[in-house]
């Protein structure tokens, strides 16, 4: 897995927004 954070290190910041966005749909659910 850290092979493919190094070559595509956006995967982290989609990562990230898409627990987000999934932690305020659960929220909001």
């Amino acid at each position: 897995m850290d092979a493919i954070v190094e070559d595509a290190p956006w995967a982290i910041a989609l990562g990230f927004i898409n627990l987000r966005l999934k932690g305020l749909s659960d929220s909001n659910t």
